[in-house]
């Protein structure tokens, strides 16, 4: 019993586990392809018949399964590729160092890499739906089918949407610096808690109305 808690402590070795496991798993379907030859040799026909459909729709979708592993490898490939490539190109017309200087370093997004996730995201979407269609079954294709057509017709919708989205945050910022600049020539915090302190018997905190106004219009 000590000698066996002891190979059980111990640390199994990952390469020779992943051998194991490959060679159960060949030595099953091998075993499995032998089955109903056996059997048949003991007159046992009834009972291989349905191992041999299984046997076959197995073999007969390998071709279909390893087509559908091939597309999302590369589809997946060329997604990342061209995040990148959207990125360096959308990071060469700096526009993110434009946003950076409107909103004076205060926001964190970037525009860049938004987009980029963005294609990456709707690229792996369609190369994921094109594999599961090459399965070539009925319960998966249809509803693949029609959620690719679903997505591909709204591509020009979200492409609007992103542009508007882009346009919105880029007109808030730029809405944000210059009410900063035109509030603070006015003094409105200083003169607004002046009047809070005049009016009041108690110290009253400051308050920036000047950011209360710029958030709310942003």
């Amino acid at each position: 019993l000590s000698k066996i808690k002891k190979s059980d402590d111990a640390k199994p070795d990952e390469g020779s586990t992943a051998s194991e496991i490959i060679g159960k798993l060949v030595f099953l379907i091998i075993f499995i392809l032998f089955v109903p030859a056996i059997l048949e040799k003991f007159g046992m026909e009834k009972v291989t018949q349905p191992i041999v459909d299984l046997i076959n729709s197995f073999i007969k979708y390998i071709p279909n399964v390893i087509a559908c592993v091939v597309i999302l490898l590369i589809g997946f490939f060329i997604a990342k590729i061209v995040r990148q490539l959207i990125v360096a190109a959308i990071g060469l017309t700096k526009v993110d160092k434009l946003q950076e200087k409107i909103s004076k370093g205060k926001s964190t997004l970037n525009i860049a890499k938004l987009i980029g996730t963005v294609v990456y995201i709707f690229v792996a979407v369609v190369v994921t739906i094109c594999a599961l269609n090459v399965l070539n079954i009925d319960a998966i294709s249809y509803p693949a089918t029609s959620m690719l057509t679903t997505i591909i017709n709204s591509v020009p919708h979200i492409i609007l949407a992103l542009v508007i989205l882009l346009v919105g945050i880029f007109l808030g910022n730029l809405t944000e610096s210059f009410l900063v600049s035109l509030l603070g020539s006015f003094g409105l915090d200083e003169k607004c808690n002046k009047w809070l302190a005049s009016d009041s018997d108690k110290e009253v905190k400051p308050i920036s109305f000047n950011k209360i106004i710029t958030n709310l219009v942003k």
